[in-house]
């Protein structure tokens, strides 16, 4: 039902917020308008075919490529306020100069082009990639066909390659809005045949009209119309339906928050549900530890299809969940004031054995199987490499390097090259626990 405070005589349930189209935020994105940079040498033009997506700081098209021709890509536009101020151009262009033949950097998305427009609403930067497809509608829908251990281990394989070239992926966390599959074969298809398609599977794509109620309002700073989200997804996912769910490839993508380890952290943009723990106890720095607590939150979000502690709204909330799940907090933290705030002591809390243990258990005794992995007998190495990845304490986590040892994810560090560079990492030097590859 439409809010008596609605500036817009329609609204859209699956796209941004028209509120945001204002100085510092979206810029106005059309179906066929033609992007290219506002200065310099235009060698660059991008045609806008559909809608795949949108986010609190940017929305993302399928275009074609104009001058490479026959090509289709991703088009990021960033919110105006982000532009010198956002990591992600510069992470994306050191790990395209990095060698693409080494273990897991198949998994991390190719940045093809990157540059700066001017509208309406300020200067936006423009990151252009390949096309990927969103995880979530992908995997539930295949269900009992995808070797969800196979998507987990390759996604731990992209951590390692990003941990091994020093760069933290950091405030936006790796989860699952921020994991997609690469699209097989779709530089073959031409923008013509993909617009025919894309027509054949989902019909003409929903357009909005943005009709301000005030006659007064301010329209130069918004689009004529607003595109719902799912169109260019759905086309995307069809496109996957031609090869075989073993084939799928993870791919970590939205590197906003990322930094090299040597230099400053930006303001981290942190999905509650993926917090780790010494951002709330300690003020501490985001680190590779923090990545491992977010990657050991998305695995759970791969295999479970719900995320790790179900649905929280704030802090409190938060840490009453890490108390069921993990049981007491270290010492360090019993007179944190978020804790007197939630009512917890450690004392109620070990009178309650946590929730991750009695899983743990029950895999062990019960051998239960998990949903889509038919390996039932080593559930308990699962819970093994979980517990081992969401330690309270940073320095207790297991690292990257242990977390593809382990029995659970079974990866066969083949590339000596590959491995001396993991190990040279002072990503490894932080923890010399072997909690879960023994």
């Amino acid at each position: 039902m439409e809010s008596s405070e609605d500036p817009f005589f329609w609204r859209v349930s699956q796209s941004e917020s028209l509120k945001e189209y204002q100085p510092g935020g979206y810029h106005p994105v059309h179906l066929g308008d033609i992007i290219y940079p506002t200065s310099g040498v235009k060698t660059s033009r991008y045609r806008i075919l559909a809608k795949l997506g949108y986010g609190g700081f940017a929305t993302v098209w399928l275009a074609e490529d104009l001058v490479r021709k026959n090509q289709c890509v991703a088009l990021k536009v960033n919110i105006a306020r982000l532009t010198g101020r956002n990591n992600e151009v510069k992470i994306l262009k050191t790990c395209s100069s990095l060698p693409h033949d080494q273990l897991g950097s198949a998994h991390v998305i190719r940045l093809l082009d990157a540059f700066e427009i001017e509208g309406p609403n300020g200067i936006h930067e423009v990151i252009v990639t390949e096309v990927v497809c969103g995880w979530y509608p992908t995997v539930v829908e295949a269900s009992g066909d995808v070797d969800t251990r196979k998507i987990c281990r390759e996604v731990s394989l992209g951590v390692s390659w990003l941990h091994g070239n020093g760069i933290i992926h950091g405030g936006t966390y790796i989860h699952g809005n921020n994991i997609g599959f690469r699209v097989p074969r779709l530089s073959e298809i031409s923008p013509d045949l993909a617009l025919k398609n894309l027509e054949e599977v989902i019909g003409a794509q929903t357009c909005i009209a943005v009709v301000p109620k005030d006659r007064t309002y301010d329209s130069t700073h918004l689009p004529k119309y607003l595109v719902e989200e799912n169109s260019g997804a759905v086309w995307l996912h069809g496109r996957l339906a031609d090869i075989r769910p073993d084939d799928y490839c993870p791919v970590i993508f939205d590197f906003g928050g990322a930094f090299r380890q040597a230099d400053i952290m930006p303001q981290p943009y942190v999905p509650l549900v993926f917090t780790p723990p010494e951002l709330l106890f300690e003020a501490g720095t985001l680190s590779f530890a923090s990545d491992i607590w977010a990657l050991g939150c998305t695995l759970s979000q791969l295999l479970f299809r719900s995320t790790l502690f179900g649905r929280i709204s704030n802090h409190t909330q938060l840490v009453g969940a890490f108390a069921k799940t993990f049981g007491p907090f270290p010492s360090a933290w019993v007179d944190a004031s978020i804790l007197v705030k939630a009512g917890i002591d450690n004392e109620t809390i070990a009178n309650n054995p946590p929730s991750l243990d009695i899983v743990s258990t029950e895999w062990a005794v019960t051998q239960t199987t998990l949903p889509w992995d038919e390996a039932s007998r080593e559930s308990p190495e699962l819970a093994k490499l979980m517990k081992g990845m969401l330690q309270y304490l940073p320095q207790d986590r297991a690292n990257i390097h242990q977390v593809l040892l382990s029995p659970w994810l079974r990866v066969q560090l083949q590339d000596s090259k590959s491995i001396t560079r993991l190990k040279s990492n002072s990503a490894f030097l932080e923890n010399s626990a072997s909690i879960i590859t023994t």
